[in-house]
């Protein structure tokens, strides 16, 4: 098998969005990925990846640098058949210069200069006109003749069993007769642009209790306050979520019948695992 290793060190949004790009890659591929910390469930979750590394941003010191470099040797020794950077992040082009993969390839940046462009041996330009997040991933591919099909694959991430029981234990402690039809609301915005006011997420929520759906509020620990503040406004308190980790989350999302959203991380997880949305 061939080795490739994909750097996406960005939001968990764009991480769900790489997945499109890892299930256009050559079956002949394995893929190990490195990524922020937040991000490594996703990947974790992707039946085609191999190994997850964390970039250590969330250490410091000594013990940052100690895990750097083991990070380093640990890429160093699989040998890499292709590196696909696809951030614009500095530390692509230096892990790109010292691992040598057969081949390299990242995306053109108006802002790097020339040390940038010659750490890798192929650079996919920027097209002409906008396209989707994840064609301008998979189009890392095509530069390299990966991947020739004209539209790139759906993103691709699988629930565990185990998160799929916990959650299902977690609704019926709720309600252990309902089977009524779920529906998962999320919220809060990490840009308060993409928010709606409250009271109108309010009359949406009491709406669909009201038609006697059932109704869960995700959202992340620090979201928590946002949908107390919320909650508060509406006629019957929805089910809230207030420690489900991302696998956990991803399995709520599979078991529900549909997502509503603000432009946000649940949008792409909801179509990677097919709920409407």
């Amino acid at each position: 098998m061939k080795k490739a290793l994909f750097l996406k060190t960005k939001h968990i949004g764009d991480s769900i969005v790489l997945t499109s790009a890892i299930a256009a890659l050559p079956d002949d591929y394995v893929v190990d990925v490195l990524c922020f910390r937040d991000s490594a469930a996703i990947f974790e979750m992707n039946p085609r990846v191999r190994k997850v590394i964390v970039v250590p941003r969330h250490l410091s010191g000594w013990a940052r640098l100690k895990q750097d470099w083991c990070n380093l040797k640990l890429m160093r020794a699989q040998h890499y058949d292709l590196l696909a950077q696809f951030s614009d992040d500095w530390r692509g082009a230096f892990i790109s210069r010292i691992l040598k993969a057969k081949i390299s390839v990242a995306r053109s940046s108006k802002k790097r200069p020339a040390f940038w462009r010659n750490a890798f041996a192929h650079i996919a330009k920027m097209a002409p006109t906008p396209r989707p997040a994840a064609e301008q991933d998979v189009d890392l591919l095509r530069k390299v003749h990966l991947y020739s099909e004209q539209n790139a694959p759906a993103y691709q991430l699988q629930v565990s069993q185990s998160a799929l029981e916990h959650v299902k234990r977690w609704l019926t402690s709720f309600d252990k007769k309902s089977d009524s039809k779920l529906v998962v609301i999320h919220a809060a915005a990490r840009w308060k642009f993409k928010g709606l006011p409250n009271a109108a997420w309010a009359e949406v929520i009491d709406h669909l209790t009201e038609k006697g759906l059932r109704v869960v509020l995700s959202g992340s620990s620090s979201d928590l306050a946002f949908n107390q503040e919320l909650i508060a406004l509406c006629k019957k308190s929805p089910m809230f979520v207030t420690d489900f980790d991302l696998s956990e989350t991803a399995a709520l999302v599979q078991l529900a019948d549909l997502v509503i959203s603000v432009d946000s991380m649940m949008v792409h997880l909801a179509s990677a695992i097919q709920t409407p949305t």
